[in-house]
């Protein structure tokens, strides 16, 4: 059982679900909450300076009000030696390459879509218990279909799977593509107008 998580979150329904489902697994003793990064970053730093332990894990959000969770992750590194970090999980409903992309930059240990799910709190758990990281390869894939909803529910798939993607409508836009990046994996629909 971990000792204390902390959740950074501004909405509140959010907050709740999280919080309801980690006490219902019953997978912490402590869970404590920031409503943006800058509250939660002046408590860890304090902590820091008070030679305080730092939470087992943190649930980061990335949009909220007064500092967000991309410079909150920026200023964490910088202030809190890596080895005294807690392990950071991002839970955030976006699913841009760019905030994916970012977040790595400075060791997210994982990246999650809102919301917290049993599996998903194991997958965090089991970062600090178990010390196992996911795999830091990313894969590049490339999908062309010409229907937004099956793009759309693909992309919902490849970011579960911490996999930047690229969407294009039809072939000529993939071969201009194609020109530019390297693809791991190309997704096609063969019945494309």
């Amino acid at each position: 059982m971990l000792k204390e998580i902390v959740i950074i979150e501004d909405d509140d329904s959010s907050f709740f679900l999280s919080h309801r489902l980690l006490g219902k697994m019953n997978v912490t003793k402590e869970i404590t909450r920031y409503r943006d990064g800058s509250a939660a970053l002046s408590a860890l730093v304090e902590r820091t300076s008070n030679n305080k332990s730092q939470p087992d894990l943190i649930f980061l959000d990335l949009n909220m009000p007064v500092m967000g969770g991309i410079d909150f992750l920026r200023l964490i590194r910088e202030q809190i030696p890596f080895g005294n970090c807690s392990e950071i999980v991002v839970l955030s409903s976006s699913e841009l390459n760019f905030d994916i992309n970012n977040t790595s930059r400075y060791g997210v240990s994982l990246y999650l879509l809102k919301n917290l799910t049993v599996k998903k709190v194991m997958q965090a758990v089991d970062l600090v218990t178990l010390n196992v990281k996911p795999s830091i390869k990313r894969y590049n894939v490339l999908l062309i279909d010409d229907d937004e909803i099956s793009n759309r529910v693909l992309r919902h798939y490849l970011v579960a799977l911490s996999s930047n993607s690229d969407s294009v409508e039809s072939g000529e836009e993939a071969l201009g593509l194609f020109e530019i990046h390297k693809y791991d994996l190309i997704i096609m629909d063969l019945q494309m107008p």
